[in-house]
């Protein structure tokens, strides 16, 4: 059929994964293990030979490689397979996406997993409430239970509860834009015409 000029054809390509690895020569991320060349941009040339647009992955909240580097951005409590959104981090996943979209010729980004976390409050979650809310976290759990969260590959995980169910979900709202604008800033200084397509995860409201 015809191409569309809304709906072009496109094709995904890995830049930066889960693992945190990057699939391009990057001087940002380490290099996939292994990678000959330059994967990234050889298949973007041989998309665009084809008339493809090519958008690259980039995983937000899942980064294995900057947590084993950060640890106090985990803890050995800590279960969750994420990250929360941090200034430091997000500092760094903007330094990589500007250098992927800068030095790759490509058409669009998508960024899966785009959402602050559920928190168990870690040190780094409490600073990072500070930052957003410009409030002190309060410095004595809100009751004396804690707070039992489910997490479907590790099991459960008990957390004191600080705050407000709607407090946490406010915070956890302001944390995710504040990640929109200094990403999406990042990207239009570079390159004004890169589309870019969020993964935010739904959630199923409890019965």
């Amino acid at each position: 059929p015809p191409r569309s000029t809304l709906f072009p054809y496109t094709t995904l390509f890995r830049s930066v994964s889960l693992n945190g690895y990057a699939w391009y020569r990057s001087k940002v991320a380490p290099v996939a293990p292994g990678m000959e060349g330059d994967f990234l941009k050889e298949q973007i040339k041989l998309a665009h030979q084809h008339d493809l647009e090519v958008h690259g992955y980039f995983c937000l909240a899942g980064n294995a490689w900057y947590q084993c580097q950060n640890r106090e951005e985990t803890s050995v409590i800590d279960r969750r397979k994420a990250i929360p959104l941090t200034t430091k981090y997000l500092d760094y996943f903007c330094k990589m996406i500007e250098e992927a979209v800068r030095e790759n010729e490509l058409n669009g980004i998508l960024i899966d997993w785009f959402e602050e976390i559920e928190p168990i409050w870690i040190p780094a979650e409490k600073k990072l409430y500070s930052e957003i809310t410009g409030k002190e976290f309060p410095g004595k759990p809100l009751v004396e239970d804690s707070l039992d969260l489910k997490y479907d590959w590790f099991g459960e995980l008990s957390a004191p509860r600080f705050l407000p169910e709607e407090e946490i979900i406010q915070f956890r709202r302001a944390a995710t834009i504040n990640a929109w604008k200094k990403i999406s800033t990042v990207v239009r200084s570079v390159n004004p015409s890169c589309k870019l397509w969020l993964n935010v995860p739904f959630h199923e409201p409890e019965e």
